[in-house]
C-alpha cells in the first residue's frame, strides 16, 4: 500500500534562483501581487477586530491582541517592497501603511468611547515609529544597494580590462611569433647566402677572392642597414 502512496517532494530553492526571483525584472508583476495580497491579508487581520461579528471570534485568538506582531508585519512588507523595487517601492509601501494606520490611530473613536490620558498620543507615537524604522530599512537598503552595484560594476570593468590585457597579450605573442620567422627566415638566407659564396671565393684566385669577398659584404652592409630598410 507504501508503495501505491504518491511520494510529494519539496525543492527547496536555491540562493541563485531566490535572487534571480527578487531581482530580474520580469518577475515584477508577481512580486506587485504578492505585495497586494500581504497587504490586503494583514489589513483584513489587524483590522478584523474592528467589524463588530468578528470581534469576538479574532479577539480571543492567542496573542492577536498584541499589536506587536502587526507591527512587525507592517516592517516585513516594507522590507519586501524595499528589496524587489528599492527606495520607491519601500517609500511607497510606507506611505500605504501611514494611510491604513489612520483607523489604528483612531481605535477610541471606532469603538465608540472616549479616548483615555495619552492614549491618542501613544497611539500616534506607535504608527510614527514603525514609519520611521519603514523609512530607515528603504533607505539603508537602498545605500547597500547602490553599493553593491558600484562594486559590480568595478568587477565588472575589472573583468574588461584583464580580457583586454589577454587580447593584447596574445597580439603581442602573435607579433612576436611573426618577426621571429622572419628574422629566421633572413638568418637561414644569409647563411645559405654566405655558403654560397664561401664555395665560390674557394676556386678563385686569392686577389679576386678578396675583391669580390669585400663586395659581397659591402652588399649585405646595405641590405642590412637601416637606412636600406625603410
Amino acid at each position: 500500500m507504501l508503495r501505491g502512496m504518491i511520494q510529494v517532494t519539496f525543492k527547496v530553492p536555491s540562493a541563485e534562483s531566490l535572487s534571480r526571483f527578487l531581482m530580474e525584472p520580469r518577475y515584477r508583476k508577481a512580486h506587485l501581487a504578492i505585495l497586494g495580497v500581504a497587504l490586503l491579508l494583514h489589513l483584513a487581520f489587524h483590522y478584523a477586530t474592528y467589524y463588530p461579528p468578528w470581534r469576538t471570534a479574532f479577539g480571543n485568538l492567542p496573542y492577536f491582541r498584541l499589536h506587536v506582531l502587526h507591527e512587525a508585519e507592517f516592517l516585513l512588507i516594507i522590507f519586501y517592497a524595499a528589496l524587489v523595487f528599492r527606495l520607491k517601492g519601500g517609500l511607497t509601501a510606507v506611505a500605504i501603511t501611514a494611510i491604513t494606520s489612520i483607523p489604528f490611530a483612531l481605535t477610541p473613536y471606532i469603538f465608540g468611547r472616549s479616548p483615555r490620558p495619552d492614549e491618542l498620543r501613544d497611539l500616534v507615537i506607535q504608527v510614527v515609529f514603525i514609519l520611521l524604522m519603514g523609512v530607515a530599512i528603504s533607505v539603508l537598503y537602498e545605500i547597500v544597494g547602490r553599493e553593491r552595484e558600484r562594486r559590480l560594476a568595478f568587477a565588472q570593468q575589472v573583468q574588461e580590462a584583464h580580457q583586454l590585457l589577454l587580447v593584447r597579450s596574445r597580439e603581442l605573442e602573435a607579433l612576436n611569433n611573426l618577426m621571429q620567422t622572419r628574422l629566421n627566415r633572413l638568418y637561414e638566407g644569409l647563411r645559405q647566402a654566405a655558403d654560397n659564396e664561401k664555395r665560390q671565393l674557394e676556386e678563385l684566385p686569392p686577389g679576386v677572392a678578396k675583391s669580390r669577398f669585400s663586395s659581397f659584404v659591402a652588399r649585405l652592409s646595405a641590405i642590412l642597414s637601416p637606412e636600406q630598410s625603410r
